[in-house]
């Protein structure tokens, strides 16, 4: 699997940069939006000071150019993003991007996405309050979905 999504997907991180950085800055809108939502992952798997920081910042460019080209699929994608960096400030900041996620997916018919924010939303609550319950129904329905992956 060739470019940036790929090497990500493999954890290649520098082949991701290196794709990233070759592709330039697109105009169009529904590319910008990918761009800067495999920008703001990659920053967010980095090490350093203040990639979380980047990767919410680009994750929030991100939703406005895929809203705008009407791409909820990457809507989707930049809100997983700001919910993972938000976490990491705060649990309960991560709650927000993944409710506005599942529902913009539950509108969509984006099943992925929907299982992953159930997953997130899940995880987030077990965390914060020891209840599983959201994640076991997160992992019925993916199992139900043979979305094993989730």
């Amino acid at each position: 699997n060739e470019g940036p999504r790929g090497a990500l997907a493999v954890g290649d991180l520098r082949t991701a940069d290196d794709h990233l950085q070759a592709f330039g800055s697109p105009v169009e809108a529904a590319l910008a939006a990918e761009h800067l939502v495999l920008r703001a992952e990659l920053a967010l798997r980095q090490d350093g000071d203040g990639r979380r920081v980047e990767a919410e910042h680009l994750a929030h460019q991100a939703i406005e150019r895929a809203d705008t080209a009407g791409r909820p699929d990457l809507v989707c994608e930049a809100l997983d993003v700001v919910a993972r960096s938000a976490r990491s400030r705060r649990l309960e900041d991560a709650v927000d991007p993944l409710r506005r996620s599942l529902a913009m997916a539950e509108d969509a018919g984006l099943v992925r996405w929907r299982l992953r924010a159930l997953n997130e939303l899940g995880t987030v609550e077990m965390l914060a309050t020891a209840d599983g319950r959201r994640l076991d129904r997160a992992r019925r329905e993916a199992q139900a979905a043979g979305a094993l992956d989730v």
